[in-house]
């Protein structure tokens, strides 16, 4: 097995490990962290330096990583400082979750427990898919999205870059959801959301066109 490194040593890394071990394709030698100390320990894995020790990595012949970071904006940051430094990074995929036919997941990306993706999806770098999420037909993930557990996507559903979906959203089929948006746990898109929006419940047109006439066009929070 091709050894690799996992970038993060938090809850991320726990369920990053996890698909790792099960996958059965990669050997971590131990876990990148820039804030917890060497030596730390996460399920048998240790720390074993902060983002200096990957260039004597390289010289060691390690050129493989996976980024175990929840947050958007954390991981987007790593990734690029890690690439830099002429890292490659892999996608996992947990052995329990169902890829369709003619879908493309680009590098990077964590697929864990019990996710369904239909046939002819496409799925950027670095995304997160948390368990027992589904993922409609023909439907696109952008880079450095996160998707909460148990989260259903309606057919030809998008979404755009760094956005984060909560846990339990149901999304109708061939919704757009633009860049940086935040969706919380449990709610409905029933409608297109614009980029940069943070949204919690019930959305669909009729509350959408009504919002639009009472708030300020600044006002950047939709409930």
């Amino acid at each position: 097995m091709e050894k690799i490194v996992i970038y993060g040593a938090g809850n991320q890394a726990r369920v990053v490990i996890d698909s790792v071990e099960k996958e059965q394709k990669y050997n971590v030698i131990g876990l990148i962290d820039d804030e917890k100390p060497e030596g730390t320990e996460v399920l048998g894995y240790k720390v074993i330096g902060n983002k200096q020790k990957l260039l004597s990595l390289l010289g060691s012949g390690i050129r493989l990583c996976i980024i175990a970071i929840g947050d958007n904006k954390v991981r987007k940051e790593k990734a690029e400082y890690i690439m830099e430094k002429s890292f490659s990074l892999v996608s996992v995929k947990h052995p329990f979750c169902s890829v369709g036919k003619g879908t493309s997941i680009g590098a990077g990306t964590v697929i864990f427990h019990g996710v369904v993706i239909d046939p002819e999806v496409s799925i950027g770098k670095c995304v997160i898919i948390n368990d027992n999420t589904l993922v409609g037909h023909n439907s696109k993930i952008g880079d450095f999205a996160h998707i909460s557990a148990g989260v259903n996507f309606g057919g030809g559903s998008v979404i755009e870059e760094n956005s984060f979906i909560g846990m339990g959203v149901t999304v109708i089929p061939n919704i757009h959801i633009g860049k940086n948006v935040f969706i919380g746990a449990g709610s409905l898109i029933a409608r297109d959301i614009p980029d940069d929006m943070k949204v919690i419940g019930f959305m669909r047109k009729t509350m959408i066109n009504r919002i639009n006439k009472e708030v300020k066009p600044d006002n950047k929070e939709y409930t």
